[in-house]
């Protein structure tokens, strides 16, 4: 369906290369024991579409699988890599995505290589910035911020990322306060874990990031969640109280 309306943008001199490029185009999927690697032959603009539809995708895998208790650390990065057999991929882009994800992520967030923002720089230029991907008002490639330790990272409950969400939900014919449900699971499961390990300093210290993340972009995007300072709600079974956060 994206390709589709991609595909219905394009000028007829220009849907014929489109078409080329979308039977040329190569994905591939690498699994590991708790790893997934994603990646794309870079070389068209079909690729960079792929790309926009992964980021576009990304907040909601993320929140998903929080509010279900599995927490996401990762790493998005642009580089050199040779396919050694289908779904098979070495080289440099694999040890430089590895080293950010356990170096740079030391908690669950998704880090972003010098690599990877300056090929978002790059395509926002080319869309002179105000041109998202013709099937969605959003445009994923703005979906990076700064966090508090300095490093570039994938804004998942930035404001871009949120406005991707309910536009999403809303085209599927969702209610909205699903969207805040899961949300709300998400945190709840971060505040459970904090409770649960505070003798554990790295684990605690681990969850009081993440926390730290999730109630920073709740203020500034979303209607505060009251109690969200006190430290009652990081007590295991508290319950704090909430208005609509969506």
């Amino acid at each position: 369906q994206f390709m589709a309306g991609c595909e219905e943008a394009k000028s007829p001199d220009h849907r014929a290369e489109f078409l080329r490029q979308v039977k040329c185009l190569h994905v591939g999927i690498q699994q590991g024991s708790d790893t997934t690697l994603l990646y794309v032959k870079d070389d068209c603009e079909v690729a960079q579409m792929i790309v926009s539809m992964w980021m576009l995708t990304l907040p909601l895998y993320i929140l998903s699988a929080m509010s279900k208790g599995v927490l996401v650390r990762g790493c998005l990065t642009r580089g050199t890599g040779w396919e050694m057999r289908k779904n098979c991929l070495f080289g440099p882009v694999i040890h430089e995505a590895a080293v950010a994800e356990e170096t740079t992520a030391d908690y669950p967030r998704i880090v972003v290589t010098g690599s990877f923002y300056s090929m978002c720089a790059t395509t926002l230029a080319r869309m002179q910035i105000s041109q998202p991907p013709p099937t969605c008002s959003i445009n994923p490639f703005k979906m990076l911020d700064v966090d508090v330790d300095g490093h570039v990272v994938f804004d998942y409950l930035g404001a871009i990322a949120l406005a991707g969400l309910k536009e999403m939900y809303e085209k599927k014919g969702y209610g909205l306060n699903q969207l805040e449900k899961m949300i709300n699971q998400a945190r709840d499961f971060v505040l459970t874990r904090l409770a649960e390990n505070r003798n554990n300093k790295r684990l605690s210290d681990i969850y009081q990031k993440l926390l730290f993340y999730i109630n920073d972009r709740l203020r500034k995007y979303i209607v505060t969640i009251p109690g969200m300072d006190r430290e009652d709600d990081c007590k295991k079974g508290a319950e704090p109280k909430r208005e609509g956060i969506i």
